[in-house]
This record gives structure tokens, sequence and C-alpha cells, in this order.
């Protein structure tokens, strides 16, 4: 996931099937889902602050932090 300090968008690479997309705030509430297999992610309707994307992806579960400004 990239870049990890974001306005607009964040990226994903490095998998290949995308089961869904879910990004959490700081506190654990999920605020967002995103249900394709898309890499670019639109954060642009988050408010700044610290969030976590967790993908489910190739028989995985992955979650990483970005800050959005």
């Amino acid at each position: 996931v990239y870049p990890t300090l974001s306005s607009n968008s964040i990226k994903i690479e490095g998998v290949d099937k995308i089961e869904s997309i879910a990004i959490y705030d700081i506190l654990g509430k999920m605020v967002k889902e995103i249900n394709t297999n898309t890499k670019d992610i639109d954060v642009s309707s988050l408010n700044p602050n610290t969030y976590f994307v967790r993908i489910s992806a190739d028989n995985k579960v992955v979650q990483r932090k970005f800050i959005k400004q």
C-alpha cells in the first residue's frame, strides 16, 4: 500500500486476486468498504486522520497503516 501519506488515493501492489478491501479508523470503526478488484482506492472523502486498510487477497488478510492528509 502506498503512499503511506495520502490526500486523494492509495494504491495496492503485490497482490493478484483481491477479494475485499476495508478501511478502518484509528478506533477500529469501518469507514469504507470496497468490493471490487481495484488497486487504486479513492480516499478523498475521508477526513484527515490515521487509517488502516485491510485487504483480503490470495487467501490472506493484510493490514497496513496510512495517513490521510
